[in-house]
Formats: C-alpha cells, structure tokens, sequence
C-alpha cells in the first residue's frame, strides 16, 4: 500500500466523521492506528547513495559446444559500483544445455538452447548450439528416479507401431500414481506424446503399445510415474522404426461400357506391420501424363482390401473416347504410383421407337442419345453428328471460325462464304442417320409443323413421376386418338449451357431478310422448335448451338 493511498484512507474518515458527526475520539484512535504503518512506509524510501543497475553482459554472446563438453560464462554488471543481489541463472532447454548457479554450462544433447543471466531487473543471454561428433543422435537425458520407475526395452517394432516396456514402483504413498510411457522423435521438451499403462504385474511390471509411428524414424522413450501432478521419469532409451518399399500396378480394366468402367489392381509392400492404405485413381480424357491427371482429372477413391488389392467403379464417362488414367496408393506416411494406363469407352447404345401418329412420317418416342422417353438425350450442332465441349464460331464444323461468315457448306449467299445452295441437312451430316441407320432422320420444318396441328400438346413438370419437364404429345388424328410421344426439355448449348425446349429442324432459315431472292437471305439460322407461353412455337436459331433431336423415319411402304 503506497502512502498516497494510506492518506486517501485517513481523509475518507476524516471526511466520514465531519458528514456522520463520530466523535473526535474515534479519529485520535484511527491516526493512532496508521501511524505506525506510515513509519514504515517513510522508512522504506532508498539510500540516496545507492546505485542502481543498468545492465548486465555476458564474457560471450554465443557459443558452440560438443555433446558432454561444458563452458563457464562470467556475468558483468553495470556500472561497476552498482548495488545487486544474486544473479540468477536459466536455460531454456534443459534436454539440450543446462546451467548452473555458477553460470557453468554442460553440453547435453544436439540442439539449441539460450542461457540467460539476470539480477536487478536486468537480463542477458548466450545462444548454446550443441552438436554430436557421432552418427548416433545422443539420448535425451532426464533424471530417473531408479527405484521408482525404469524403463524396459522396445519390442515388436514396426513401421507404425512398438511395445514398449516398463516398471513401476506404486508402493505406499504411490499406491494411487498413475504410470505409463513418454515418447517422442525429437525432444522431449518440445514434443512429446504419452501412453498411459493399463494393467500392470504384481512385480510393478507392464508394456504398453504405441501407434501411428513414422518409419525409418528414431525415437526416444522413457518410463513415469504421474503423482500428485508431478511426474517422474526413468532412463530414456531409443528405438528406430523400420523403413518400408511397395509398388502399386493396374491389373486389369473390366466392364467397360459407353459410360462406366472398373478399374481393378494391387498393392504389394514389403514391411512388418499391416500398415493403412488408401487408394485414388486419377482420370481424364485430356491429359496422358502422370502429374497433369494428379493435378487437373477427376478423383475417384477405390475400395482397399487387407491383402492390398483394389477396386474401383467408375459411372458417368463420356462414351467412344479414350480416357488416361494413373493410380496413387497413400500407404502410412508413403505414397506410391502406378504408371499411366488408358482404356476406351464403348460407342453409345443409340436407340429409337417408331410411333405411327397417322402422320406422314412416324416418330421415334426416344430423342438421340436418350435411353428413356424422357431423357434429354444429347444435344449437336445443325449439321454436326457428334457432341462437342463447346458450341461456338470456333467449334463449328461448317464454318471457318468468324461469326456468321467463312461457311463451307449450307450456304445461298456469296457474302457468308461458299455458295452450294443447300437449304437441308445431307445425310452424311444428320445425326440420326449416321447413328441410327438410313431409315431415321431429323424432322423437316414441315414435319414439325404437321405435328404441332395434329396434335394436342400438354405440359408437365413430372412426366409419369420421373420429375421431368416437357410436352405430352398426343394424335388427333381419327384413328390414331391416344397415340402419343413425350417430348422432355432438352439441353441447349450457346452461350452458357442450359436446360430448355428447343428442338432442330433440318432446315435452314434464311431469316431477317425474307425475299425470294436466296443470294441475299443470311444463312447462319436454322429453323427449330422452341416453348412459347402458350404452347410450341417456331422459331429460327443460330446453327451452331446445341439443341436436342428427335428423329423420325419415313413409313415403309406395303
């Protein structure tokens, strides 16, 4: 308590007895009381000839020692008349130098340590670097208590797991002290872990087991005994882990179809524990070298069993197309590579069911590329017979690469390119032809006219409880009523890939400039089926966007 504060005290009393009236005896008794606390507080004020510290220095700021070597460091204080206690010395790693009260300094294990020096407030340090003359890394060192706790030795050692032993003396007062072992791979001050014993002999003996080891890693361990907060420790011994090989290699690629395959193989190690495996298969179509597929194609984990072999089936490929793959096995702390193998998907299972609606062509209840009537299917560009990545000037098969100009076929004026008067789709470039024979072709824009009027169309956003969207195209032709088709949304690949209605025609539409005159009539659109607020409407589109196709077949004759 300062004096300030002490007189604080006394005017609040003061001021006290003047609000409460307390008579003047009660505040005589309170001076009497403080007065002898103020005699010691006045006492405590410094001898003016006193002189104060204002540093301290070592013989050296830094020094580099051998394992077992040791150097005294001399403390001086600043100014030389000044007045100073005991100068206290500290290490900041014990396991790798210590100090004593002397400032004698023992080189214990490889390391760095800083002894520092202090007095009055005043501190200074010496960085302690210690290295070993031997390939063997020195033990830490601790101080065992022998009779109470000892470490045994280190068995069933593995790449990931050891047992390792140790006694414990739980006599008297220890009856109740909890045991087990510390261990570490590098220094027990900075990173240790514990294994707590659970079951020990009548003659204080147990093991505990340790896991999720390094391999071909050292590690340092010892015995202790937990009392009361305070842990002591037996001698601190060392044991090194095994190192491991193992090769990963593809055995086979099964069940390949247009989309799916399984990719199956095996991991052989050469090691002494059943150590973790994890397998990943890495694929793309782009990419054939083992650090792009890591870095850019698609993951696929694999199922692992104990022997090492592996599995992995893998849905949703893109068909006729070869894809590259490699195989990365993370085995404890390891990991191992195949080498980079490929495999080619099948082409895909084209189908198409002809539907007679008492019209002049029959059409297929399937779009292309769709496996169920209301699949989407896949989705070309006017006049391609292949999917596409991209749907752009760029991509397109029939134009030299500049937007609405440069056309190689399918063209009426001179202005967009080279001029072959085709307004429909040749069969070597109609997609259902190529895909499901010379019977099937995309509709003409007449033919989508005829079933708009002969038709009822229906929209549903669940088409049969498959949740699909699109119209339920039913025949109001005599004879033909109930006859119908389904017609799902399809995806639509321009500027951004959407779903939406939107169906080819094989007919060009020479639109803005409607004239007889086809020379001045812009051939970049083609006619298609689109959704309008109140039923289908006809429309005209760039032909090098993707939209859906839904073929039909001309009657056969009787």
């Amino acid at each position: 308590m300062n004096q300030s504060h002490f007189g604080d005290i006394i005017q609040k009393e003061v001021n006290l007895s003047y609000k409460t009236k307390i008579p003047m005896k009660n505040i005589i008794r309170y001076l009497i009381i403080a007065l002898p606390f103020l005699t010691i507080l006045l006492g405590c004020k410094k001898d003016p000839s006193t002189v104060s510290v204002t540093g301290i220095s070592l013989s050296q700021p830094s020094a580099e020692l051998l394992v077992g070597e040791t150097i005294t460091l001399k403390a001086t204080v600043s100014p030389s008349n000044a007045s100073f206690g005991e100068i206290t010395w500290a290490t900041s790693k014990p396991s790798v130098a210590t100090v004593s009260s002397s400032g004698t300094v023992k080189a214990v294990s490889e390391g760095n340590a800083t002894i520092t020096a202090s007095t009055e407030g005043k501190t200074a340090s010496c960085t302690i670097t210690v290295t070993s003359d031997s390939e063997t890394p020195e033990v830490p060192p601790v101080t065992p208590e022998e009779s109470k706790s000892k470490t045994g030795e280190a068995s069933s050692v593995t790449e990931d797991s050891a047992t390792l032993a140790g006694f414990a003396d739980l006599s008297g007062s220890l009856a109740s002290a909890s045991y087990g072992i510390e261990y570490t791979p590098s220094d027990f001050s900075t990173e240790a872990y514990s294994a707590v014993g659970s079951s020990i002999s009548s003659s204080g003996n147990y093991s505990v087991k340790v896991t999720g080891l390094s391999s071909n890693t050292t590690y340092y361990y010892r015995s202790y005994i937990l009392y009361n907060g305070v842990r002591t420790y037996g001698e601190a011994k060392s044991f090194m882990t095994p190192d491991f090989s193992g090769t990963v290699s593809i055995t086979g690629t099964e069940d390949i179809t247009f989309k799916s395959v399984t990719i199956k193989g095996k991991i052989a190690l050469e090691s002494k524990g059943n150590l973790s495996k994890a397998v990943k298969i890495y694929l793309a179509r782009d990419y054939s070298d083992a650090e792009t597929l890591i870095s850019d194609g698609a993951s696929f984990d694999a199922t692992v069993s104990e022997d090492g072999t592996f599995s992995a089936g893998i849905d949703n490929l893109r068909y006729l197309t070869k894809f590259n793959f490699v195989v990365v096995a993370s085995v404890h702390d390891k990991e191992f590579r195949s080498g980079v193998s490929s495999f080619n998907t099948e082409d895909f299972p084209y189908y198409a069911e002809e539907v007679d609606l008492g019209l002049s062509v029959n059409w297929s209840s399937y779009n292309l590329g769709g496996l169920d009537p209301w699949d989407t299917g896949f989705s070309y560009s006017w006049g391609e017979t292949e999917e596409k990545d991209s749907y752009g000037w760029n991509d397109y098969k029939w134009a030299s690469g500049e937007e609405n100009r440069g056309y190689t076929k399918y063209n009426t004026n001179p202005s967009y390119g080279k001029v072959d008067g085709k307004m429909t789709i040749d069969p070597e470039d109609d997609a259902a032809t190529v895909h499901l024979g010379e019977r099937w072709r995309i509709p003409t824009k007449a033919e989508w006219e005829e079933l708009v009027y002969n038709c009822s169309w229906e929209w549903t956003d669940d088409y049969n409880g498959t949740g699909e969207d699109g119209f339920i195209v039913t025949s109001l032709v005599e004879g033909f009523e109930g006859k119908s088709i389904f017609l799902p949304e399809t995806i639509f690949a321009g500027s951004k890939v959407q779903y939406s209605f939107s169906y080819h025609s094989s007919t060009l539409e020479l639109g803005e400039n409607y004239t007889d005159d086809l020379e001045n009539r812009n051939p970049s659109f083609c006619a298609c089926l689109t959704k309008g607020n109140d039923g289908p409407v006809f429309g005209s589109g760039y032909r090098m966007h993707g939209r859906g196709i839904r073929p039909v077949a001309d009657k056969e004759e009787e």
